[in-house]
């Protein structure tokens, strides 16, 4: 704002000061040009006049000739006086031997023209062209000055017979310029042909030979007009120069240069004056403007600066806000939201979860016991505790749950979006183990508390956030009924439920060790001969207190703490030795279907593991089929075929296990090595009544046969399913219809039979 004021008017004054001195430069070069002008009209009147007078002397000569031929009255007219011609003061007639014949002063000798004629005989003999005209330089007594002797020759008959001498008054002639206004500074000056200067006038006084003599002043612009400096001055002038006519003399008109710009002065003031006025008025704009724009800087610093401190008391009084909001909402011990906080967020998110299909829940925590340990140990040890505690409860949820300090030894937390109610309750369990866990150190004493845990279940349990504490609040004092330090479910069904997963997650590695798994076999027969296609392998867990435990129980739990892998080991080897067994004992071995889960796939050792247990049983690949899932697909695809492929060159079978549940589609079995699909159970339940599943299970079958694969149904139940199957031209099927899933010693009958062509129905 302060330099763009300074900036316009130094722009605006150089162009003011650039057209001033334009215009004085043009005004000058046209006074120039109008001098010029002027001093060349009356260089060429002069030139002119003087050429006319020259041409007397001319008719002079003629009548020199007529004299010198014998006519004595032409003596009559070689008297200038007498004729009126005061041009010319007088004249005289010498011989071709320089002797005076007349003279018109009628004086015995004429010395004056003596050297003239000694000095033009020489230049007539010396040069081939002979001069009109020869012209003297004035005769140095002052009273002669303004004469200057002329000489020509004169023939008769071309024969040479004399000179005719004259003086010509110069002063006489350029009198007659001396009321022409030339303008102060300004000459009128005669000059030879050897650029002597021989009279000058400067409008009111005359002078004659004043030492100019150079070439270069006379030959600077013979004729014409030009501006220069007469040589030894250096004043400049503008000059115009006329050569008379046939006759060796020029006219020279001049005016000095600086005379000339004196009549421009009061414009080029004017202009000046102009031009500062104008200056001045852009110069105090200028500052008017730089003044204002300083001005409206400084209130633009000091608005800033206010809206500095506004925009900080408003920082400061949001901060002072959010503090008190902070206080307010907030347990000042552990830095956990209070009960009214609480209450918010725990409502913001059931408005959320009522578009949701995942679980919400409440669990209320209360420390079993911590009244004993405040009253005997003091508040401060108690306050200690119960920020560890916090610290601890915090560490087990996520950032998307909530947790807040009620008051006391209670804190309540709402866990969101978990998959299942077996999640809520390894939360739970983790909170139990984690604030369970001894507390050191605090101000000196090393403590022990344990929590009862209460759980209420969104939406079964309650739809607003007071019903759910209500409800988890009842649920943990059963918890502390139950024997303290544990968790309780506000529906008793899922006690059982929850208490079973905690064991079945907490025995399964003991399991592992102590060989509680255990493989049972399911048929799968052929539709067009019913023989005995293969089976598959089904893992079973025979728990030492709760019986056979089905897969669907534990399996989920083995992905979750990392064992699926280890357990899908213990799969393939207990199959291996299964068939080696059966092998030994002469019983026909059909191929027999493991599962691999995705995790495996994703473990580049799963191909030298399955290769290292049929090697070191002697089996033959193909007794081997991979059951591989549609999610196996969707995690790093490139590997999973990398992976089928050398599985496929070994000779081991591919199988696509519950198709058409996931997300894969029929591009991955054009890019996997597979060589089978099982068609899952949902498919099938529903065949003869629902057309839709019908056709799609036709169209995966015929589709299935194009790409050269073999189609295997699982789940079929009854005779009616067969039949439909049978009609779509599945190959292979399995299900209750035919066999159970059986230990492998109620499977030894089948295999030694080899098929289920005696009645059909399942055993």
């Amino acid at each position: 704002m302060i330099l763009g004021p300074i900036f316009l008017a130094v722009l605006l004054l150089a162009l003011i000061w650039s057209l001033v001195m334009s215009r004085i430069e043009e005004d000058e070069k046209l006074a120039i040009q109008n001098a010029l002008a002027n001093n060349k009209n009356i260089a060429h009147v002069a030139a002119e006049n003087l050429s006319q007078v020259l041409e007397r002397m001319t008719l002079y000569t003629k009548l020199a000739a007529d004299y010198v031929g014998g006519e004595r009255k032409a003596l009559a007219y070689l008297n200038p006086t007498l004729l009126g011609d005061r041009a010319y003061v007088r004249l005289a007639i010498f011989d071709r031997n320089s002797q005076l014949l007349h003279t018109s002063s009628r004086a015995k000798a004429e010395p004056g023209f003596a050297n003239l004629i000694e000095q033009a005989g020489k230049r007539w003999s010396d040069s081939a062209a002979i001069p009109s005209i020869v012209v003297g330089h004035p005769p140095e007594d002052a009273s002669e000055a303004w004469r200057i002797p002329l000489l020509l020759r004169f023939s008769a008959q071309n024969d040479f017979q004399g000179y005719l001498a004259a003086y010509l008054d110069l002063g006489y002639f350029l009198r007659l310029y001396q009321g022409v206004n030339l303008g102060t500074g300004a000459r009128i000056e005669i000059i030879d042909e050897n650029g002597f200067q021989l009279a000058e006038s400067n409008g009111v006084t005359l002078s004659v030979n004043r030492g100019i003599n150079s070439a270069a002043y006379f030959q600077k612009a013979r004729t014409g007009s030009d501006v220069f400096a007469r040589p030894g001055e250096g004043t400049l002038a503008a000059f115009a120069l006329e050569k008379a006519k046939n006759y060796p003399m020029t006219v020279a008109v001049s005016r000095d240069r600086d005379e000339i710009l004196k009549d421009i002065a009061p414009n080029r003031q004017r202009y000046v004056w102009w031009a500062l006025a104008v200056s001045a008025g852009v110069l105090l704009t200028m500052f008017s403007m730089t003044a204002l724009a300083y001005r409206q800087r400084r209130i633009h610093h000091a608005l800033t600066v206010t809206e500095r401190e506004k925009q900080r008391l408003i920082e400061q009084l949001e901060n002072e806000k959010n503090n008190a909001y902070h206080i307010a909402s907030h347990d000042h011990l552990t830095g956990l939201p209070n009960r009214l906080l609480f209450a918010e967020m725990s409502a913001s998110h059931l408005s959320r979860a009522r578009r949701s299909r995942k679980h919400y829940a409440t669990l209320f925590v209360d420390l079993d016991r911590f009244k004993t340990i405040n009253d005997s140990l003091g508040h401060r040890v108690g306050d200690l505790l119960l920020q560890t505690v916090a610290s601890r409860l915090l560490g087990c949820l996520r950032e998307a749950d909530v947790i807040a300090r009620f008051g006391g030894d209670e804190f309540v937390a709402l866990v969101t979006e978990v998959e299942s109610v077996g999640d809520v309750a390894a939360i739970a369990a983790k909170m139990v183990e984690t604030v369970g866990e001894p507390c050191r150190n605090l101000d000196g004493h090393d403590l022990e508390v344990r929590p009862s845990i209460g759980i209420a279940l969104y939406p079964q349990d309650g739809q607003d956030i007071e019903t759910l504490l209500k409800h988890a609040d009842t649920a943990m004092y059963e918890a502390k009924r139950a024997g303290r330090g544990t968790f309780r479910f506000f529906d008793q069904a899922l006690n059982s439920k929850a208490g079973l997963h905690l064991e079945l997650e907490h025995g399964m590695r003991r399991a592992l060790e102590n060989q509680e798994f255990c493989i049972h076999y399911q048929p799968q027969v052929g539709l067009s001969d019913f023989r005995l296609s293969g089976l598959e392998a089904l893992i079973r867990w025979n728990h030492p207190k709760h019986g056979l435990i089905f897969p669907g129980e534990f399996i989920p739990l083995a992905e979750e703490n990392g064992l699926i892998s280890a357990l899908g080991k213990w799969v393939v080897e207990a199959v291996c030795l299964q068939l080696t067994e059966w092998r030994q004992r002469g019983i026909p071995l059909v191929p027999v279907a493991v599962n691999i889960s995705a995790r495996q796939m994703n473990d580049m050792h799963l191909v030298r593991e399955l290769c290292d247990a049929v090697d070191h049983y002697e089996l033959a690949p193909e007794l081997l089929k991979l059951e591989i899932t549609e999610s196996c697909f969707m995690n790093h695809p490139e590997r999973v075929v990398r992976i089928l492929e050398i599985l496929a060159k070994k000779g081991f079978s591919i199988e696509i296990d519950d198709y058409g549940t996931g997300f894969s589609s029929l591009g991955y079995i054009k890019m996997f090595p597979v060589h089978t699909i099982k068609i899952d159970r949902t498919f099938i339940k529903n065949i003869r009544n629902d057309t839709g599943d019908l056709e799609i299970v036709a169209s995966t079958i015929a589709l299935g046969h194009k790409l050269g694969l073999s189609i295997i149904a699982e789940g079929v139940e009854t005779r009616e399913q067969m039949i439909h199957l049978k009609t779509a031209g599945c190959d292979d099927i399995q299900g209750y219809y035919f066999h159970r899933p059986a230990s492998a010693s109620d499977i030894e009958p089948i295999l030694i039979r080899g098929d289920f062509k005696h009645d059909g129905m399942a055993h």
